[in-house]
C-alpha cells in the first residue's frame, strides 16, 4: 500500500419535509441567471425581512432568502432511505459547507431550508445538521428519489455517478487509527458490480499503511442490500469487491465498503487518499460487464497533529 494527501471531509445534512412547493409566479423572481445549479436557501414559515414569499401547496405560504447558504460545490452526495410512509433523504456536504450552514441557521434562528435545483424551487423542508448523518424525513418514494438524482447530477456536472471516500477524521496522530468509507452517490441503472482500489501517497515522513479492508453487507445501506452477492476484499492490494449472483440494481446512492488506516508511528505531513482509475483498478459493472462511467476525487489527512473529528451540531 503506497501513502496519503488530501481530503475532503464530508458531513451529512438531514431535512425533514414539510411539503413539495408548486411552482408559482414568486419562483420566478428567485430564479437567478449565473447562481450554482443547486441551491438551499435559509427559509421561514412567518414573513422576514429580507425574505421572499412563495405560496405552496396553492394555500401556504413560506418566506424564502434570496441567496443560497449551500452551493452546488458544497454537496457531496445525496441518498433517498425508504421509510415507513415513504422516504427520508440524506445530503452529504463538505465539512467546511457544514459548518457554515449551521453558523448561519443559527445566526439568523432558521430551522427550514428551501431547495432550488437549475432554478426550480423544488422542496422547503425542516433541517437538522449532524457531524455524520441526518434525517430527510416522510418524503412521498417519488419525489425523494426524483430529487435525489437531480441533487446528485447537480453536484457532479458530468451527470456521471462518484465514487466519494468519505473519512472518520480529517486529521490524525502518528500511530493513529482511521477508517474510509467509500459511497456511490448519483443515478445508476444496471450496476451488477463494483470495485474501489485506493492509492495512498505523500506525507513528509512515515507511511499511512493500510490495515483492513471489508465490506459490510449487513448495513442498510449497503448498495446491494438483501440481495445476494459474493464480496471480496484484498488488504495488501488495497481492493475491495461485491457483484451479485443475478439481476441488477438501479440506484442513487450506496454504501461499498470501508478501508481501515494506521499512520506509522513516526508518520507526518499530509497524504493523499484516491481510487484508483486506471483500468482494472476502481470500476461500476453493467450487466453486459461492460464499465459504467464514473467520476471521483482525492481526500487528504494530515498526519502527525491533533486529531479532528467532525463536529457535530
Amino acid at each position: 500500500m503506497r501513502r496519503v494527501r488530501r481530503v475532503t471531509t464530508a458531513t451529512v445534512l438531514s431535512v425533514g419535509v414539510l411539503g413539495v412547493l408548486t411552482a408559482q409566479a414568486q419562483t420566478e423572481s428567485l430564479r437567478s441567471s449565473g447562481r450554482s445549479p443547486l441551491e438551499l436557501r435559509l427559509a421561514t414559515t412567518s414573513p422576514t425581512a429580507g425574505y421572499q414569499a412563495v405560496t405552496i401547496d396553492r394555500d401556504h405560504t413560506i418566506y424564502v432568502a434570496a441567496r443560497g447558504a449551500i452551493a452546488q460545490s458544497d454537496v457531496l452526495s445525496a441518498s433517498a432511505i425508504a421509510v415507513r410512509g415513504g422516504s427520508d433523504i440524506e445530503v452529504t456536504l463538505k465539512e467546511d459547507a457544514a459548518r457554515r450552514l449551521s453558523s448561519s441557521m443559527s445566526k439568523h434562528e432558521v430551522s427550514h431550508l428551501a431547495v432550488f435545483v437549475h432554478g426550480k424551487f423544488h422542496t422547503f423542508a425542516s433541517v437538522s445538521l449532524d457531524a455524520n448523518q441526518a434525517t430527510l424525513a416522510n418524503v412521498a418514494e417519488g419525489q425523494a428519489k426524483r430529487l435525489t438524482q437531480l441533487i446528485n447530477r447537480s453536484s457532479d456536472g458530468s451527470g456521471r455517478p462518484v465514487i466519494k471516500l468519505v473519512p472518520s477524521q480529517t486529521s490524525i496522530a502518528a500511530d493513529g487509527v482511521l477508517r474510509i468509507d467509500a459511497f456511490l452517490s448519483g443515478n445508476v441503472s444496471g450496476l451488477r458490480a463494483y470495485q474501489v482500489n485506493l492509492s495512498v501517497t505523500g506525507g513528509a515522513a512515515g507511511q499511512l499503511w493500510l490495515q483492513d479492508v471489508v465490506v459490510e453487507k449487513t448495513r442498510t445501506d449497503f448498495v446491494f442490500v438483501g440481495k445476494q452477492q459474493l464480496d471480496a476484499a484484498d488488504k495488501d492490494g488495497g481492493r475491495l469487491a461485491s457483484a451479485l449472483f443475478e439481476g441488477t440494481v438501479d440506484t442513487s446512492s450506496g454504501y461499498l465498503g470501508t478501508f481501515l488506516l494506521r499512520a506509522s508511528a513516526d508518520a507526518a505531513g499530509s497524504f493523499r487518499v484516491a481510487a484508483i482509475t486506471e483500468p482494472g483498478a476502481s470500476t461500476l459493472v453493467d450487466d453486459s460487464n461492460m464499465p459504467i462511467p464514473y467520476a471521483t476525487s482525492a481526500i487528504a489527512i494530515g498526519v502527525g497533529t491533533r486529531p479532528i473529528t467532525p463536529t457535530k451540531h
